[in-house]
């Protein structure tokens, strides 16, 4: 589960946590918390947005809802990442812009491609889709000996997935952006060798220096503590996928 500071307290940092540990944490879906949220229903009626066509629901966040929609010019369906409607006018709206910028500056093949963005009118941008098991739910599968999966996921293609994600995180860090939440559950696979990182909306970028959250058990005591960061946080995940 994701966390982001609320205030200027802080917790201790967490005890290294073993791969089965961290595999139950990453099965929280990623929510970016907010003081102002709690009790809020995340019910999510079926709408469209510019000429994007309701499919159906993927995932509800704490500040957003990502959503499979059509696109009828294009013909081909896309995900795209909206604020919840509680979060218009509210200083959550930044997140989500900041977000959209970051990604789409960040054209690698192994980062999630922003295809188009409305942040002002309907505040969502739109992505490329992935309906296939992340790296999170690969690993809890090959740990409970899922036979489809062990056959499917040998450890030269393990291998060759994380190469590729080490090389989105290097260019990444080239262009002064720390993903800050790297871990199984952001790493999106597909069945043809893409490996997609997804979901930067917490980096750091040299607008935005200070660590504003991340996950337990991917965290370095730096990053929790809401010191400075550098690019060797990242390396520092990258161990913790392996380890």
């Amino acid at each position: 589960m994701t966390v982001r500071w609320k205030d200027s307290r802080r917790s201790s940092p967490s005890q290294p946590m073993n791969l089965r540990e961290r595999m139950r944490v990453d099965s929280v879906p990623t929510v970016l918390h907010d003081e102002s949220s709690a009790g809020v229903p995340l019910e999510l009626s079926h709408r469209d947005f510019g000429r994007y066509t309701w499919v159906r629901k993927l995932a509800t966040g704490g500040t957003s809802h990502v959503i499979e929609v059509h696109d009828p010019v294009l013909q081909r369906n896309v995900a795209i990442k909206h604020l919840r409607a509680e979060f218009r006018g509210t200083p959550v709206e930044n997140l989500l812009r900041e977000e959209a910028l970051v990604t789409s500056k960040l054209e690698h093949p192994s980062v999630i491609p922003v295809y188009d963005a409305n942040l002002d009118d309907d505040g969502y941008y739109a992505m490329r889709l992935s309906v296939r098991p992340n790296l999170g739910e690969i690993l809890a599968g090959l740990a409970s000996a899922d036979r489809a999966l062990l056959a499917e996921w040998t450890q030269p293609r393990l291998v060759r997935a994380f190469l590729q994600t080490c090389q989105a995180v290097a260019y990444a860090h080239e262009h002064h952006v720390i993903h800050c939440d790297l871990k199984p559950a952001n790493i999106l696979l597909g069945g043809f060798g893409e490996v997609l990182v997804a979901d930067w909306g917490i980096a750091v970028t040299p607008d935005r220096p200070e660590p504003r959250g991340g996950t337990p058990g991917y965290m370095p005591p730096e990053q929790s503590g809401r010191r400075q960061v550098d690019a060797r946080i990242g390396q520092h995940v990258l161990v913790a996928l392996v380890a």
